[in-house]
C-alpha cells in the first residue's frame, strides 16, 4: 500500500458560491422577518380600524367630536389618549395582582385547614 497525501482547497469560482449563497440566505430571511412583522402591524392596526369604525357606527356624536380634535389639536388629544392608556394598563395591572394575592390567600387558607384537620 502507498500513502496518499490528499488536499482541497476552495477555488476562486467555490468561495463565491458558497459567500453568494450565505447573501442570499440572510437576505431571504431578513425579508421572511420583515413581511411576518409587517403582517403583525397590518393586522393590529385593522383591529384599530375596525375598532374606531364600531364606534363611528354606534356613537357618530362621539366620533365627530374626536375627529374634530384630532383636526385641531392633535398632540394634546394624543397625550391624553396615551395618559389613559397608561392609567387603564395600571388599573388592569393592579386587578390581576389583587386576584394573585387573593388566590395566595385561599390557597395558604384551604392549607391550614388541611393541616388543622390532619390530612
Amino acid at each position: 500500500m502507498i500513502g496518499v497525501k490528499t488536499s482541497h482547497h476552495f477555488g476562486a469560482w467555490s468561495k463565491s458560491l458558497i459567500i453568494g449563497v450565505v447573501v442570499c440566505f440572510v437576505v431571504t430571511s431578513l425579508s421572511v422577518g420583515t413581511a411576518l412583522y409587517l403582517n403583525h402591524q397590518n393586522d393590529w392596526l385593522n383591529e384599530d380600524a375596525y375598532n374606531f369604525w364600531l364606534v363611528k357606527a354606534l356613537y357618530p356624536e362621539v366620533s365627530k367630536t374626536i375627529e374634530k380634535k384630532l383636526a385641531d389639536d392633535p398632540k394634546s388629544l394624543n397625550q391624553q389618549a396615551e395618559k389613559e392608556m397608561e392609567k387603564q394598563d395600571a388599573i388592569i395591572a393592579a386587578q390581576a395582582e389583587a386576584e394573585q394575592a387573593d388566590k395566595e390567600q385561599k390557597a395558604a387558607k384551604d392549607n391550614l385547614e388541611k393541616v388543622k384537620s390532619g390530612k
